[in-house]
């Protein structure tokens, strides 16, 4: 959450209004249409943010930050404070469809109106009464009305929005006032078809504009740059034509002391996104290693499996193609030696196994780092298709690797959930003359290993300490049966205090002090410093979601800002 000082708050939201009315000051007087909101957003109450500021300033060392920011807002009212707000309950604003244009309101939940017109008086440039409606003058020339609906006080860009608020304003926000601290609801399939047109217009011009081929462009450069345009177009243009509702939420949980942002995208049913998105609630359990890597995987963890469309495949293809391409540009620049010859042949026998991609109907895959004697083994896995010819271009880069002088290989059989897993073990020990040799042995033990494993659907990969041995036993858990869930279409995961201690480590200590500060802010929630990242089916879409715990609050605090010369 952004916790700004509380007297922000209400000049935002004067500014909100300001800024959009000169451009429907010339609708807003017509007679709105019958649809409801094109969005909502809903604010907690006045006390929920006060405890929400009280809990960032404990954990970013300001304890004093809820009556600081009480002592400015007092200081910029004239010491009203919040007089006349109701601080139990949530506020909540609408943008309402005006012809082909949109106005907008928000409601305050009032217990004395005339008290918090007062308050906001010292920032306006001027406020009349009649009957009942306030007209407020800003600073900027610009006009806002205000008048009591209830016990709410309705914020409007014109005197005729006012009476058009419903009796009851939270009911258009539903439950968003209960999950999020701050939530915005745009209700997608009721955007005027004239706003849409000029977003449209607008990312296409920028679209276009990116595919000019600039000078200083390499074709990796430029193909990747116009591949990211055609496919941010493609979801833009999905977004507007097959999207029903978009939510942004922000929540911050004071006893489990977390802050998630949560994103819901609801298709409108019967469209492609739909019933892509269904495949997900419907799939079968994972039958990858992920679900026991997780487990074991302490310091970082990510899987993704997605449904590749056919634009997906062929933008895929077209990328792994220019990087191909401009790999053995890179390779011709240099001088020919045995080195660069090998390192060619491997390159070229990666690009060989990753031009399968694109012929599998999932993207799939998961890695995962497993500390061993304080430092991390690193596995990885990727599905590819059943029978494909990806294990003879695997084999044949496992052929490749063995061939170099010095290096050791040797081949072992396991098992996953789907038959036989040949591992090719390869490793070369560290020369006794090797640069920094102490630290690579101290991170590697004598020799440098690779864990290259082909299995009937799954290409696996292991490096860095015990990688063999960390691969061999996940590979047998996962074969060994039990519950597993449905694999998320994206989780992320990041224990950071042990990843500034092993960065650090690995720099020995060239990541400099202020990584191992970071480290021991981190430390002081053991076991809560992670960062989550999840993308999973919702009841009616795709949610996504980003957890930040106890630990990365603390070490985000300095970076919001200062009090009273305090870090906040």
């Amino acid at each position: 959450m952004i916790n700004l000082p509380i007297f922000f708050r209400w000049s935002i939201l004067l500014a909100i209004f300001a800024l959009p009315a000169s451009v429907v000051s010339a609708v807003a007087a017509q007679e709105p249409e019958s649809a409801g909101p094109i969005a909502v957003v809903s604010l907690a109450a006045y006390d929920q943010w006060h405890e929400n500021v009280a809990m960032i300033g404990e954990l970013s060392g300001s304890p004093d930050l809820a009556q600081g920011l009480e002592a400015m807002l007092k200081i910029a009212t004239a010491n009203r404070g919040a007089a006349g707000l109701d601080k139990t309950r949530p506020w909540m604003a609408a943008l309402i469809p005006v012809g082909p244009m949109f106005t907008a309101y928000a409601c305050l939940p009032v217990d004395d109106l005339d008290a918090l017109i007062d308050v906001v008086r010292p920032l306006t440039a001027d406020i009349s009464t009649d009957r009942g409606t306030h007209k407020i003058t800003l600073s900027s020339g610009q006009t806002i009305y205000v008048a009591r609906r209830g016990d709410w006080a309705v914020v409007a860009l014109d005197p005729t929005t006012v009476g058009r608020v419903p009796a009851d304003p939270l009911a258009l926000v539903g439950e968003l006032p209960k999950k999020f601290d701050v939530a915005v609801r745009l209700h997608v399939a009721r955007v005027p078809e004239t706003l849409r047109a000029f977003v449209l217009a607008q990312v296409e011009g920028v679209v276009a504009e990116q595919a000019v081929r600039r000078p200083e462009d390499d074709d990796a450069t430029y193909a990747g740059r116009r591949t990211g345009g055609r496919l941010a177009l493609g979801m833009l243009k999905t977004a507007l034509t097959e999207l029903d509702e978009v939510t942004v939420g922000f929540a911050l949980d004071r006893s489990a002391r977390r802050l998630t942002a949560e994103v819901l995208l609801v298709p409108k049913d019967g469209t492609p996104a739909a019933r892509r998105w269904n495949e997900y609630a419907d799939r079968a359990p994972d039958e990858s290693i992920a679900p026991r890597l997780r487990d074991a995987a302490t310091i970082a963890f990510g899987s993704w499996s997605c449904v590749l469309s056919q634009p997906a495949r062929d933008a895929l293809g077209a990328w792994v193609e220019t990087m191909r391409a401009e790999s053995l540009r890179d390779f011709e620049r240099l001088a020919s030696s045995e080195r660069v010859e090998f390192e060619k042949q491997v390159t070229l026998s990666l690009f060989e196994v990753a031009r399968n991609l694109p012929a599998a109907e999932r993207l799939e895959g998961n890695f995962g780092f497993v500390p061993r004697d304080g430092l991390p083994a690193m596995i990885a896995a990727v599905r590819l298709p059943r029978e494909g010819p990806w294990t003879k271009d695997a084999e044949r880069l496992a052929l490749i690797l063995g061939r170099y002088p010095g290096v050791n290989t040797d081949m072992q059989t396991a098992e996953d959930c789907h038959g036989k897993v040949r591992l090719y073990r390869i490793s070369a020990p560290i020369a006794k003359d090797a640069n920094r040799r102490e630290t690579l042995v101290r991170q590697y033990g004598k020799e440098v290993e690779l864990v290259l494993g082909i299995g009937e659907e799954h290409l696996y990969f292991a490096t860095t300490r015990d990688g063999f041995d960390v691969l061999a036993r996940a590979l047998a858990a996962s074969n060994a049966g039990g519950a597993t869930p449905v694999p998320r279409p994206l989780e992320c995961s990041l224990a950071l205090a042990k990843v500034f201690r092993m960065t650090d480590d690995m720099l020995e200590g060239a990541g400099g002090v202020e990584m191992a500060l970071d480290a021991e802010i981190l430390e002081q929630s053991p076991g809560k410093d992670h960062i989550r990242l999840m993308i999973e089916p919702a009841e009616r879409g795709i949610r996504v979601s980003l957890e930040l715990e106890e630990g990365v609050l603390r070490l985000i605090g300095p970076a919001m800002g200062t009090l009273g010369g305090r870090a906040i």
